[in-house]
């Protein structure tokens, strides 16, 4: 089974997992994923081998890297970009990250991996190597 494999070693807010994530599976199958969670959903059928093991290298800090902190950025950037039939549930889903309460964007991303095993297993490694 074809593996793509994802260092998040470097991870350290949305923007560098949107670039290793990019660098380990997007790019090698001719895509570029700018961040968009819903594209992040379609990216994951691109690999023509299907299924394929997604393996997520040193990502022990991801819960804290993707956190409410993050999240909330994350949703003050959707709110001044999404459509305006959205703002209500974007501000509702902020103010719930202000709150520390609701999903994180790392819970997001896992759900969204979840979503897709019909394409892809994810399996968690850890090394000191990469």
């Amino acid at each position: 089974m074809t593996e793509y494999r994802v260092n998040c070693k470097g991870v350290r807010d949305f923007s560098s997992f949107v670039t290793a994530l990019n660098d380990g599976l997007i790019k090698p199958c001719g895509g570029n994923w700018k961040g968009s969670l819903d594209a992040l959903n379609d990216c994951l059928s691109w690999p023509d081998q299907k299924p394929y093991v997604l393996v997520l290298l040193n990502s022990e800090q991801m819960p804290e890297v993707l956190g409410h902190r993050a999240t909330v950025l994350w949703y003050k950037d959707m709110l001044e970009t999404c459509h305006e039939n959205n703002r209500e549930s974007v501000a509702i889903h902020l103010s719930e990250a202000e709150a520390c309460r609701g999903a994180t964007l790392w819970h997001i991303v896992l759900e969204i991996f979840e979503d897709n095993a019909e394409y892809v297993s994810v399996r968690f490694e850890h090394t000191s190597n990469e």
